[in-house]
């Protein structure tokens, strides 16, 4: 709830978690779950850090719960967690826990098509706004996105307007009584990213989208040689979602000094392959794994197997942060699937349609990452684009497309040497592109209520 100056977190409860008593999380399309270590470099309290929304921690916590339905029992069959906190003593230096998150993969069109069918919870929760704010915040909205067809595109102009504000963290702060939002829009057309969000959201909320504010983190700084990102105090941020029926929760970034987020279309799902190439895309993503998610004892710090759409009442979560360290692990990117795996060099050896396929999946990290492929483009430069995108790769990428030229135009069969080079040049990219790929997305969650570095009187509290 935005209160003009503040967001409070309301209508929360609070739940012990444990492998008896389950937190059932609301089921969206186009989600992907990633798994991530975090390792503690200083104190910070009882607060846990994860990606986006958690799904499941490795250790045991209790959870704050934005409580959506209750049976007639009482007991809470659908609830979103708010924050989780370790129930146990606080985090030490050097002690270190995993997380599996869950992250929004949804295309553009998916979004402009997902409609204002709201549910009752989204509806009652996520659209109030203050009995006291300026009638202008909503007049402006509606002139901002004069011409938006969706949703998804009204949110997208006022993000575009928003980001041409002045990005500026010590302005003064708004004089008693006057709100936030309209100080920020029309008074001094600057400030840090608590104005930023608290803006769209209100602006959205006004046009009847539903809006919520978050806070934690942004990615920090990525350590290329230990292949890990170390967040501190200062990357404190907090953004905007948005609910989009059937895919949930949706981040944007209208803060001026943050990287933009671009999502990717529809189209560029669809490979663009030379002619004559016939790799079956589909199967080659149902039998890609991006990682495997260990079946761990619980309370070592790392997770079992717990299915996606679960939080064991056992998670820990800390808010707070002043130095910790993010851990991209070789399986950071996870699709949970049950059975065993055959070797991906063994797969591809075995198949005839090999080289395609191999470059199929280049394509396809290609689309993840955002490049701007064409059909036009020949498969070289298809790949110079990742390369551009992902530069210590080189030699790999371009092992994998040479291999996929010669398979399409040579009258002999690939030689079985080379064949094995690119099998095992794919083995090593994946790791280079989850890297890149997460750069982008890992935002921690935080409590706006324990950070250190706003102005306590105009700071909001949580989403």
């Amino acid at each position: 709830t935005f209160t003009g100056r503040r967001w409070l977190n309301t209508g929360t409860l609070i739940q012990s978690i444990d492998a008896a008593n389950n937190v059932i999380t609301p089921q969206f399309s186009k989600r992907e779950e990633i798994t991530h270590t975090v390792t503690v470099l200083a104190p910070t309290g009882n607060v846990l850090f994860a990606a986006s929304q958690p799904l499941r921690v490795s250790l045991r916590a209790e959870a704050d719960l934005k409580v959506i339905e209750r049976n007639v029992d009482g007991d809470l069959p659908l609830a979103e967690i708010a924050m989780l906190r370790r129930a146990g003593p606080p985090l030490e230096m050097g002690n270190t826990y995993q997380v599996v998150s869950s992250l929004s993969d949804a295309t553009i069109e998916d979004l402009q098509s997902a409609g204002t069918d709201y549910p009752a919870w989204v509806s009652d929760l996520y659209l109030n706004l203050p009995d006291d704010m300026s009638p202008r915040v909503g007049e402006l909205a509606k002139e901002v996105t004069a011409g938006a067809e969706t949703p998804y595109d009204q949110v997208v102009a006022i993000e575009s307007y928003l980001r041409n504000f002045t990005y500026d963290d010590q302005i003064p702060a708004p004089p008693p009584g006057v709100d936030a939002v309209d100080y920020f829009l029309f008074d001094v057309q600057a400030g840090y990213c608590d104005y930023y969000a608290s803006s769209l959201a209100m602006m959205a909320r006004s046009l009847g989208i539903p809006a919520r504010v978050s806070a934690g983190y942004s990615q920090g700084e990525y350590m290329e040689q230990a292949d890990v990102y170390r967040v501190r105090e200062y990357n404190a941020h907090s953004w905007p979602e948005v609910f989009f029926p059937g895919y949930g929760w949706v981040e944007f970034e209208p803060t001026a000094s943050e990287v933009e987020i671009v999502r990717r279309s529809r189209e560029d799902e669809q490979p663009f392959l030379a002619p004559g190439a016939t790799p079956t895309l589909d199967r080659l993503l149902e039998e890609e794994q991006f990682g495997e998610n260990p079946e761990l004892g619980e309370g070592d710090g790392q997770l079992p197997d717990t299915g996606p759409s679960t939080v064991p009442v056992s998670s820990n979560w800390w808010i707070g942060l002043v130095l910790m360290l993010v851990v991209v692990a070789a399986g950071a990117v996870v699709m949970l699937r049950s059975g065993s795996r055959r070797s991906r060099t063994d797969q591809v050896r075995q198949d005839p349609q090999f080289a395609s396929k191999l470059f199929g999946k280049l394509v396809q990290w290609a689309q993840r990452l955002r490049l701007p492929l064409l059909p036009s483009q020949t498969p070289h430069e298809q790949a110079a684009l990742l390369v551009r995108a992902a530069p210590e790769g080189r030699n790999a990428i371009m092992s994998i497309t040479d291999l996929y030229v010669e398979d399409l135009f040579s009258p002999y069969e690939i030689d079985e040497r080379n064949a094995a080079n690119a099998a095992s040049s794919w083995d090593g990219l994946q790791k280079l592109f989850r890297r890149e790929w997460m750069r982008g997305w890992f935002k921690p969650l935080d409590d706006m209520r324990d950070r250190m570095r706003r102005k306590p009187a105009e700071q909001p509290d949580d989403d």
